[in-house]
């Protein structure tokens, strides 16, 4: 944000306020303008975050850790180089109504639950632009033009593969193992004429995470199988099956907790970013009658998911 000038109302002028603008940032500008370039150039999405990672080039999150506090991965994610050339603003225009709010229900199971407020995009053809260049641009518009198409031509684009399609072959435990070491999930694979799951990890996302995580790791299919048979067999015989069942219940029960307290927490952290956003615009000149409306409702919102995290912290103890 840059220094525009005194305000044009003059009862704010008179208090102080000034206008702002955005200006291109002398580090990360050229980043920008790199991602651009090499994706006309022919490279992927996910090349181009390979790319950054390797070079050593901050992502969004690591070179402005203050805005991002919810974010903690160090190396590129190529959802970040996608947004990044998606973004009409680098072209000098200002963009509105990108996203809406949506009531969304808690739990379709539990209506007494209420509603929780998400943004959802809306489509392109409903953003509203400004007639012209309220900053300094980027990149040209016939760039950001061209980039566009060829996003929407996806992999029919020359010189990109096509995604490998889904294997054929049957995985017992597809979708359900997860790597020790990083998290990931597991995915199948045939060698050596037998079902594996394998987690792939580069070196250089290793190395920024600080993970000791191999280029590739292998798990038998079989050998997971051997131990995981007698022990389904013992949890579900007549026996053990009670105790079973209400196992399971108890654990669906604890996921959903979890899921609801993760979700509240991602409400709270939006709305303090929210907050900081609103407080910004009152600085550059905004109306402040329709910026407290909008303070008012993000702190309602954050209200109410403080309280759903305090009501699940009374279930768990």
């Amino acid at each position: 944000m840059a220094d525009a000038g005194p305000h044009p109302n003059p009862s704010k002028a008179a208090d102080g306020r000034r206008l702002h603008r955005l200006e291109p940032d002398p580090v990360t500008a050229p980043v920008v303008a790199r991602i651009y370039r090499e994706f006309l150039a022919g490279s992927g999405i996910y090349a181009i975050a390979q790319g950054l990672t390797r070079d050593g080039i901050l992502s969004p999150s690591a070179a402005d850790p203050a805005r991002n506090p919810h974010r903690t991965i160090t190396a590129w994610a190529k959802t970040a180089a996608r947004v990044i050339l998606t973004n009409p603003r680098y072209t000098g225009r200002q963009v509105w109504n990108k996203q809406r709010k949506a009531e969304i229900l808690i739990d379709v199971d539990d209506v007494a639950l209420g509603h929780e407020t998400k943004m959802r995009w809306n489509p392109t053809t409903e953003w509203i632009y400004s007639a012209g260049g309220v900053h300094e641009p980027i990149i040209d518009e016939d760039t950001f033009e061209r980039v566009q198409m060829l996003i929407a031509a996806g992999s029919r684009r020359a010189g990109i593969a096509r995604k490998p399609r889904a294997s054929a072959r049957g995985y017992l435990l597809s979708g359900l193992l997860y790597c020790g070491l990083c998290g990931r999930r597991m995915i199948g694979s045939f060698n050596n004429n037998r079902n594996h799951y394998r987690c792939t990890y580069a070196a250089k996302y290793a190395d920024v995470q600080r993970i000791a995580h191999p280029r590739s790791l292998y798990v038998r299919e079989d050998q997971i199988v051997a131990l995981l048979d007698p022990w389904i067999s013992r949890a579900f015989a007549p026996a053990n099956l009670r105790g079973t069942l209400q196992a399971m219940a108890d654990a669906q029960d604890d996921e959903i907790d979890q899921k609801r307290a993760a979700g509240a927490r991602e409400r709270i952290a939006a709305s303090k970013n929210k907050l900081d956003r609103y407080r910004a615009a009152l600085e550059v000149g905004t109306d402040p009658t329709l910026v407290q409306q909008w303070i008012t409702q993000v702190q309602a919102d954050k209200a109410q998911a403080e309280a759903e995290l305090r009501r699940l912290a009374g279930r768990r103890t």
